[in-house]
This record gives structure tokens, C-alpha cells and sequence, in this order.
């Protein structure tokens, strides 16, 4: 059972890495064709009205955002402007912000569970004082 609770927290993870890379392209206007968790075949995916394929796919050890353009970022063009909406068609900044986005998803997610486990747990406090002693126990015995 820990296992499967282990899995649902690292897909969890994830899917919310992958929103901030997502949410952070479609603010910029760049075109989304994939957001899959895990990889390989999928066992679920369906298409949106933007033309983005969701999937949840059979290997649950990560996932990512698939950008237009993002994938013939390292072939050489010659000198033609890039297609708009695609990843090479933005800003260095824009780009810069699309790739950190899923690490500040992720650390601000951790800020706001934390926040909502003190806000509704709190700290638990424990004092060096003892409280009582057992009857018939070698401290009561010995008048302690």
C-alpha cells in the first residue's frame, strides 16, 4: 500500500512540474501539442480544444511538455524567421522562463502545503517536564 501511495505522490509531483511548463508556454502564446504523465504508450489521452494531446502514459517515471519547435531546436535553419508559435519564434527571456517554470511550480506547491500543514496542524510542542509517575514503578519507589 505505501507503494502505490509513493506512486501517487511522485505522479503528483510531476503533473505539477509539467502545469508550470505549460501554463508558463500557453501565457507566452507558444503552441502545445503534448502533456503527458509517464512514458511510452498511453493509456489514456484525449485532445482539447487547443489542439493539446493529454496523456497518461504506461511508465509513471515522469512526463513532459512537448512545445512546438521544441523538438528542432539544435538543427541548423538557414536564416528563415521561425514559425509563430512555435518554441525558437520567442525571446531568450520567454524561453528562459518556459524551462524554469516547472521548478518554481514545484517549490511554490511545497511552500503552500507546508503552509496548510502548520496553518491547520500546527507544531507540536512537548515540555521535559513529567507529568506523573506509575504507581508501584522503581521511580515511585524511590520518591522521585
Amino acid at each position: 500500500m505505501i507503494y502505490i501511495n509513493l506512486l501517487i505522490i511522485f505522479l503528483l509531483i510531476i503533473t505539477i512540474h509539467e502545469l508550470g511548463h505549460y501554463f508558463s508556454a500557453k501565457l507566452f502564446n507558444a503552441e502545445v501539442t503534448d502533456f503527458s504523465i509517464g512514458f511510452g504508450k498511453p493509456i489514456y489521452q484525449f485532445i482539447d480544444k487547443n489542439k493539446t494531446r493529454w496523456k497518461i502514459s504506461m511508465i509513471p517515471l515522469g512526463g513532459y511538455v512537448k512545445i512546438k519547435g521544441l523538438d528542432t531546436i539544435f538543427q541548423k535553419n538557414s536564416n528563415q524567421r521561425p514559425e509563430v508559435g512555435t518554441f525558437q519564434s520567442l525571446s531568450l527571456f520567454r524561453k528562459i522562463i518556459i524551462l524554469l517554470a516547472g521548478s518554481f511550480f514545484n517549490i511554490v506547491s511545497a511552500w503552500f502545503c507546508l503552509f496548510i500543514i502548520m496553518f491547520f496542524i500546527g507544531i507540536s510542542t512537548f515540555s521535559n517536564e513529567i507529568g506523573g509517575v506509575m504507581d508501584n514503578s522503581p521511580a515511585f519507589l524511590n520518591d522521585i
